[in-house]
């Protein structure tokens, strides 16, 4: 499929040509946004970019997993010898609450914040197509990414890093109105699985969120799966994942036999406040707000 054409040299209002195999216009992925609730840009990012991320993804995952077994004394790619270790304990929450922030993180299926602080991370700002597309979702002509972004990597068949149904709203309740960019380092299939959708659910605005120990917010299934089109994206490397802050979804299984690693990261426009500190587009600088 061929990649996103978009020139940011044009007022991101207007409405440039987009290649996607037929005439799609810029106005048009607008109201597919505003109807569905998100987008799924194919082609969107640099394939050297997406490449490298890839390969230091890859290689962080294999440090993580040999620090993961000095610690634990399990391997964090063996789902079974995991899920022994915390069906032993006679209070999982309060073992796991007990562990080191990494290990929690690991647990979760995230990497820690040491890898998500390296600068490689900050290059997905200088995607001129990405950029330009998300001041037009945002209206607005200066970005902001909340600093770090996310890591993840979800080991086949490891069912407590699978985020539960949920709205991005309330992980990130500093910052008012953003678009979740989640970006695969690998092909995403019915086998190696990505983010499960609602689509419209968007409409439904804020929803009441349990609070988890694991997962610290999450919604119940019963209705919300009744109520919409329930969709797994399948993507490919160098496409992109768009959703605002009200898009309820969830973690598609990894049944795979790979392990499949990925980004997601908050963005908002300058003309909404934040406490918390973020990473400016304009002076290309982290401004810390503590």
């Amino acid at each position: 499929m061929a990649a996103v054409m978009l020139d940011t040299g044009l007022d991101p209002h207007l409405a440039p040509a987009l290649d996607f195999g037929f005439d799609l216009k810029l106005d048009r992925l607008l109201g597919l946004y505003a109807q569905q609730g998100y987008l799924h840009v194919p082609g969107l990012l640099s394939p050297a970019l997406v490449s490298h991320l890839s390969a230091l993804m890859s290689g962080h995952y294999n440090k993580q997993a040999a620090y993961f077994v000095r610690e634990t004394g399990v391997r964090l790619d063996s789902p079974r010898q995991l899920k022994r270790l915390m069906d032993e304990q006679d209070d999982p929450e309060a073992w796991f609450l007990g562990q080191n922030r990494d290990v929690q993180h690991l647990i979760r299926g995230e990497f820690p914040l040491a890898v998500r602080m390296l600068d490689d991370f900050i290059r997905l700002t200088e995607e001129r197509g990405l950029v330009s597309l998300l001041q037009t979702l945002l209206g607005t002509d200066s970005l902001r990414l909340n600093y770090p972004p996310m890591m993840r990597f979800k080991v086949p068949d490891m069912p407590q890093a699978n985020v539960p149904l949920h709205q991005d709203g309330p992980y990130f309740a500093h910052i008012s109105n953003f678009a979740t960019v989640w970006i695969p380092m690998c092909a995403i299939t019915e086998e190696c699985g990505g983010v499960n959708v609602l689509e419209g659910s968007h409409r439904f605005g804020p929803l009441p969120h349990e609070e988890g120990v694991m997962w610290g917010n999450r919604l119940r299934e019963d209705q919300l799966k009744e109520q919409c089109v329930v969709h797994h994206v399948e993507m490919l490397p160098g496409d992109v994942l768009i959703f605002g802050p009200n898009l309820v979804h969830y973690s598609h299984a990894n049944t795979s036999d790979r392990v499949r690693c990925s980004i997601d990261s908050r963005w908002f426009g300058n003309n909404t406040a934040t406490s918390r500190q973020y990473y400016d587009l304009a002076t290309r600088q982290v401004v810390r707000m503590f």
